[in-house]
């Protein structure tokens, strides 16, 4: 199985494409939309236990562990817990002939 690295923080990658799925680190990734937004005035006030049953209940986590929002999976030679989402759920295919970038 292949991994690619989605490095989208400055401090480090907050995730992974594997696949089809997206595995993305939950603090990391909150931590990065939460820069963005303090750069805009705004913030994200929301902890990774709220947005993991918010994403579950929405229906947005493609696999989730037992008793957790999160899964845990191989990295390396480590695990890390992650949020999994569908790659193609949260990119779905442009129409044909919409001129967007597949």
């Amino acid at each position: 199985m292949r991994e690619t690295k989605v490095d989208l923080s400055p401090q480090g990658r907050i995730g992974w494409l594997v696949g089809e799925k997206i595995w993305l680190l939950p603090d990391e990734s909150i931590a990065a939309v939460d820069r963005v937004l303090r750069d805009q005035g705004r913030s994200i006030a929301i902890g990774r236990n709220t947005l993991g049953k918010r994403l579950r209940e929405k229906g947005w986590l493609i696999e989730i562990g037992k008793d957790s929002f999160t899964k845990v999976v191989n990295i390396g030679e480590g695990t890390a817990r992650v949020f999994v989402f569908s790659r193609s759920q949260l990119f779905p295919s442009s129409e044909k002939g919409s001129g967007a970038c597949e």
